[in-house]
C-alpha cells in the first residue's frame, strides 16, 4: 500500500510540474465563436504562403485543439525545436488523468495539391509525411 502512495505522489508531482511549464501555451478550447469561424474562412481564402497560416493559427490555436479530449488542459506550442534542425509548425498536447499526449502539426503551402490526379500522395504530402517520421525518430 505504501508503494502505491509513493507512485501516486510521483505521478502528481510530474503532472503539476508539466501543467506549470505548459501554462503559457494553454488553449481555452470551449469558446469558439462564429467570428472565429469567419476569420478562419478568410485566412484560408486569402493565405498566400505557409507563414500566413502559421501566424493565424498561432493567434487562434483554438482550431488546433478542437479534436482533443484531455479534460485537464489542451496546449499549442508554435514552432518548437526538436533537436537542432527539426521544427514542426506546432506541437499540441492534451492533458488527462493518464498523462500528456503529444501531436505534431506540420503546415504546408495553402496551394499544395495533396494528391496527384491518379490518387497518389503528392510531392509535398510525401515530404510532410517524411518530416513526421523524422520527428518520431
Amino acid at each position: 500500500m505504501a508503494r502505491r502512495h509513493v507512485e501516486d505522489a510521483v505521478s502528481a508531482y510530474h503532472h503539476d510540474r508539466a501543467k506549470k511549464e505548459l501554462e503559457p501555451y494553454l488553449v481555452l478550447w470551449g469558446d469558439i465563436t462564429a467570428d472565429h469561424i469567419m476569420a478562419l474562412k478568410q485566412v484560408v481564402q486569402e493565405a498566400k504562403v505557409e507563414e500566413d497560416l502559421q501566424k493565424f493559427l498561432t493567434g487562434n490555436s483554438i482550431f488546433l485543439v478542437q479534436h482533443l479530449g484531455g479534460g485537464h488542459g489542451r496546449y499549442a506550442i508554435p514552432k518548437p525545436r526538436l533537436g537542432a534542425e527539426l521544427i514542426p509548425g506546432f506541437l499540441i498536447a492534451e492533458m488527462s488523468s493518464i498523462g500528456i499526449e503529444w501531436y505534431g502539426v506540420e503546415l504546408g503551402s495553402p496551394f499544395a495539391e495533396m494528391f496527384t490526379s491518379s490518387g497518389q500522395p503528392g510531392y509535398l504530402l510525401t515530404q510532410a509525411i517524411q518530416q513526421v517520421a523524422d520527428w518520431r525518430a
